[in-house]
């Protein structure tokens, strides 16, 4: 949990939630291609227990608890106590690999998966208890306030197989699923058509995720074939070519094992075992989960997939291991566990080390990240911000240049204890890139007669889409350079001054 701070990603969740509890509403006073649910929840907790790194972390820390929690009962249920404990061990290890505090794809995982519990609850249970079916809808519900893409998956997954066994006769009552899921989207859509939020958030959550976000954000899978002639010829760890191939492509012949054995259990048993539905739902699930690998190729998007095939896998594989001998279920479980978690060793390997996070230094008096590693320079661009920016005042924090983005530092704001002088202090390619929201940006600066602007010139590497093209439009470059002077630098942070 002592990981460095994530300037992009943690610092879209943390700020976020900071401006909500400062009154702003997702979509309306801020841009975000984030469900809004991840903010409210932890702008509720800084309210309580006070805005800090170490609420959210703690925060984040029991969303990972909750799902491998969650990830232990659905693997029980589909194969053994000790196949259970073992997965559920399996995924403790890699989310603890993993930094990206605050990622909402966990939350959304922990509820999808938990809606999925239910739902496998209701088939080995009495189906004469609706009640079962408006919380599976309830949780679906709920998974959309975090993860809206999750959420639509698992409605079309779960309304599948329930119209499934009503085609086979059998009694079910998908009003209490829809009423279920309605329960919670209804008046959160009537509060954004409310507070005016309803138009920025089809914009943001569905226009540009579908067209926009695929376009800048995208990156290849890796090429599997030559990390393998690396790792022979010695120029790349074996433990690193598992790290970043294993959650990609391990979990596709799984899925492929899957929809074998479904395709030869549903001439037989049909959606009437409530096992089969079980696997049935999983596997729709994981596949429709792969979009998200698809657009954005790399272990860290295609780990809500990778878990979900380890459920998967295990299911799959206790009958297997039914029929073994006690030594070649040992060799078999040996194997996959070796497999598993030699990747993870974290003397070799080092994730967090990259312009995205801080360096490691504990100097600092910023009172929001107490105890927690800050990048030095950083810790003094924001000391220097403090002693010259009243409270109250906003500023802007931008990068050296804007006609490309590929991030920017969102964590000196919620660590500054300074506004954003604009909706957009995620600075997104595609978004901000973009002439009319240059404009906006440079109207909001003019308005709020921003004096202070911090640059950030430590996002300068590429990605291999669009991102790393120029857009041609420079009307904030041009504004900061005709109305901005340089007057400190620390490191790769630039602060100008106005006139």
């Amino acid at each position: 949990m002592n990981k460095p701070l994530g300037r992009y990603d943690e610092g879209i969740i943390v700020y976020g939630a900071q401006r909500v509890l400062n009154g702003d509403i997702p979509y309306k006073d801020f841009w975000t291609i984030y469900s809004p649910g991840q903010f409210y929840v932890l702008a509720f907790l800084f309210k309580i227990f006070g805005s800090s790194i170490l609420v959210a972390r703690l925060f984040d820390s029991l969303i990972r608890a909750g799902l491998v929690a969650a990830i232990f009962l659905l693997a029980k249920k589909l194969s053994s106590v000790w196949l259970a404990t073992l997965v559920a061990t399996l995924t403790t290890f890699w989310l603890g690999l993993f930094g990206y505090y605050g990622y909402n794809a966990f939350s959304g995982l922990l509820l999808a998966l938990i809606s999925i519990n239910c739902f496998f609850n209701y088939f080995i249970s009495d189906r004469n208890k609706p009640a079962g079916l408006f919380f599976c809808g309830l949780l679906v519900g709920l998974t959309f306030l975090f993860r809206h893409d999750f959420a639509i998956y698992l409605f079309f997954v779960e309304l599948v197989i329930l119209i499934s066994l009503f085609f086979e006769g059998k009694r079910v009552d998908l009003k209490q699923f829809v009423v279920g899921c309605l329960v919670v989207l209804l008046p959160w859509l009537g509060y954004c058509c409310f507070t005016g939020a309803l138009a920025g958030l089809f914009s943001d959550l569905f226009y540009f995720v579908i067209v926009v976000f695929p376009r800048v954000r995208s990156l290849p899978f890796p090429d599997l074939w030559l990390s393998f002639a690396q790792v022979i010829k010695g120029q790349k760890s074996l433990s690193l070519f598992l790290l970043v191939n294993l959650p990609v492509y391990l979990p596709l012949p799984i899925y492929g094992w899957s929809v074998v054995n479904i395709l030869k259990k549903n001439r037989s048993q049909g959606f009437t075992n409530p096992y089969f539905c079980g696997q049935v739902c999983l596997t729709l699930f994981g596949l429709l989960l792969f979009n998200q690998a698809r657009i954005r190729a790399g272990h860290l998007h295609s780990l809500p997939y990778f878990f979900v095939a380890l459920v998967l896998g295990v299911s799959l594989l206790a009958p297997l291991l039914r029929r073994l001998n006690r030594s070649r279920k040992i060799i078999v479980l040996l194997f996959s566990v070796i497999l598993l978690l030699y990747p993870l060793q974290l003397d070799k390997i080092s994730l967090v080390g990259n312009f995205f996070d801080t360096y490691k230094t504990s100097q600092h008096e910023l009172r929001r990240a107490q105890s927690f590693h800050v990048d030095p320079f950083q810790a003094k661009a924001i000391q220097f911000i403090d002693s010259h920016v009243p409270i109250g005042e906003k500023i802007f924090v931008g990068n050296l240049r804007h006609d490309r983005i590929l991030a920017n530092d969102i964590m000196f704001y919620y660590l500054a204890e300074r506004e954003s002088a604009t909706k957009y202090h995620e600075l997104h390619p595609g978004s901000a890139t973009t002439l009319p929201v240059q404009k906006e940006i440079v109207a909001a600066l003019k308005k709020e007669s921003v004096k202070y602007i911090v640059l950030f010139i430590g996002v300068e590497n590429r990605e291999p889409n669009m991102s790393s093209i120029s857009g041609g439009v420079f009307v904030l470059d041009n504004f900061i350079r005709a109305n901005y002077k340089l007057v400190q630098q620390f490191g790769p942070y630039l602060v100008l001054r106005n006139g």
